[in-house]
């Protein structure tokens, strides 16, 4: 597991930043709604507090991981499943990338919770208990 994260906004707080945008005379701006910035540890620990399990996590460098997204990328091609180890999303983690929303903080009164807050009710149609069976692949969960 790569040591960066990624920031993490909830829908709800994001709709109603885009919907404080519309005001009649304001003009075109832009914003960045970025929300709070989580570490790939900090998703295992709210997913295995979600589902009630210890998640295992091995934490490596980029430098690490990196050549092997690059190779599943190229086994990928011609492979007829999905491998997923995201060369963008760690090459992306390794930036730390974070996001200063400061000014759709003050304008927009822009106020993102927690990542543990949407994190629940994005996973919930996957972690109810008569759908969720960890022998089934998680391509086959129901989004």
């Amino acid at each position: 597991m790569p040591r960066g994260g990624f920031p993490v906004v909830d829908v709800r707080d994001l709709a109603s930043a885009l919907a404080a945008v519309f005001r009649p005379g304001q003009g075109p701006r832009r914003y960045l709604l970025g929300g709070q910035y989580v570490q790939f540890p900090e998703v295992v620990r709210l997913l295995g507090d979600l589902t009630g399990r210890r998640l295992p996590m091995l934490r490596l460098p980029e430098s690490l991981i990196l050549p092997v997204a690059h190779t599943a990328d190229f086994a990928q091609r011609i492979l007829p499943f999905r491998i997923p180890v995201p060369t963008e999303g760690i090459w992306l983690s390794k930036q730390r990338a974070s996001c200063d929303d400061s000014r759709a903080r003050a304008e927009l009164a822009f106020t993102p919770g927690t990542c543990a807050r949407p994190l629940p009710i994005a996973c919930a149609p996957s972690l109810r208990p008569a759908e969720y069976q960890p022998s089934r692949p998680a391509s086959s969960l129901p989004m």
